[in-house]
This record gives C-alpha cells, sequence and structure tokens, in this order.
C-alpha cells in the first residue's frame, strides 16, 4: 500500500498537456477543463438578457403593426358605411347621389394614395361605386 501511494503522488491534474506526444481523449479534456465554463454558460445572464430585448422589442413592433392595421380596417369600414348610407338615401336625387357617391370615391383614392388605406379594400370599395353608378345610369 505504501508503495502504491508513493507511485500516484506523481499523478496529478496540473501537467503539461502541450508537452504530451499523444492526444487526451474527449472525455480527459473535458475531465480537466470542468471547472473552466462553456460559452453558453459563461455568457447565459446576457444572451438571456440580449433574447428578453429581442422579444419585448418584437411584441412592441406587432402592437404597432396591428393598431395601425386597425385603423386602417376602421377607416375602410367608414367608407363603406358612407356608402351604404348614400345607397340606402331614398330622398337623394340621382344626381345628388352621383356627387356623393364620386366624392366619396375622390377621398378613398386620397387615402390610399396616402397609404392609409389597402388596396385590396380600396379595389372592393371603388367596384361597388363603379357598380352602384352604372345601376343608378341604367335607371334613369
Amino acid at each position: 500500500m505504501v508503495h502504491n501511494d508513493i507511485m500516484y503522488q506523481s499523478i496529478n491534474e496540473s501537467f503539461d498537456q502541450n508537452a504530451l506526444l499523444f492526444p487526451l481523449h474527449i472525455g480527459t479534456t473535458s475531465y480537466l477543463r470542468r471547472e473552466q465554463p462553456t460559452f453558453l454558460e459563461k455568457y447565459a445572464d446576457a444572451i438571456a438578457l440580449i433574447l428578453s430585448i429581442v422579444a419585448v422589442i418584437f411584441g412592441a413592433v406587432q402592437a404597432i403593426r396591428n393598431h395601425l392595421a386597425k385603423r386602417k380596417k376602421e377607416q375602410v369600414d367608414k367608407y363603406f358605411l358612407d356608402f351604404l348610407e348614400i345607397r340606402s338615401d331614398k330622398e337623394l336625387a340621382p344626381d345628388q347621389k352621383v356627387k356623393k357617391l364620386d366624392a366619396l370615391f375622390q377621398r378613398a383614392v386620397e387615402q390610399m394614395t396616402n397609404e392609409k388605406l389597402d388596396k385590396s379594400d380600396f379595389h372592393i370599395l371603388s367596384r361597388l361605386i363603379q357598380q352602384e353608378m352604372t345601376m343608378m345610369r341604367f335607371n334613369l
């Protein structure tokens, strides 16, 4: 037992790995570097902070996009309601209806060019206005 202790006293973990003539096993290298943290372990807090900031920024951007989309939707809803009001008003003369529909179309074109109205919604509204004006011409 005494001979074994003397024999193994010279074996420890503090030897120069570069002086070896052979490569160490991957498990040995991992064991010898067990006190050194990996990249993720070392920078976990910074990475978590960055990911949290990115998530908050992404959420804010999505909220702004949703708000802008909602405003566009409310604007197009207003135009459709105005169209229905003009269409259902029986007291207006046909030429007054044409003037109001033309004015509504002009406002919609301005809103679309200012990018406050989606092109698809504008297309639907313009088709409805054109259809109504065509029907009014044939009814005269």
